[in-house]
């Protein structure tokens, strides 16, 4: 049983990322999606990969978002952000799309998360929008 609700999980957190452009709000991203002057890409033969591993990027979030007590009870368990790789493997435009009233450091959390192999399209490293969703437990 484990088993097949990982796999639909998984299916669905793919889904998610390859489905990215259907809901992004305009305030995360502009009408044409460039980054120094080259097209970001969503959709590329090769995705931008965390060195570790997703989970170890899961768990690299998860350390460094910090929710102040008084707000707690406003926030969804499910967060989603959006940002770009660019090609050198570097997180830019780093964006959050739901909760709007979660708060934290966006410049602390990007230094850290900042560990990347760029994505590549036919062979060539190109910048590519990631749109993460995100379960996280209040604790």
């Amino acid at each position: 049983m484990i088993r097949p609700i990982f796999t639909l999980v998984f299916i669905l957190f793919i889904l998610s990322v390859r489905a990215q452009s259907t809901f992004i709000p305009n305030s995360c991203i502009s009408e044409t999606d460039t980054l120094d002057g080259s097209k970001v890409y969503t959709v590329v033969s090769k995705q931008p990969e965390y060195q570790g591993g997703i989970n170890q990027f899961y768990k690299a979030i998860a350390r460094n978002i910090v929710v102040d007590r008084g707000t707690r009870h406003q926030i969804d368990s499910r967060i989603v952000f959006t940002f770009i790789i660019d090609k050198n493997g570097q997180v830019r435009e780093f964006c959050l799309i739901k909760p709007q009233g979660l708060q934290f450091n966006t410049n602390e959390l990007v230094t850290k998360i900042n560990n990347w192999t760029p994505g590549e399209l036919d062979g060539v490293k190109v910048p590519v929008r990631l749109t993460i969703p995100m379960i996280i437990e209040l604790r």
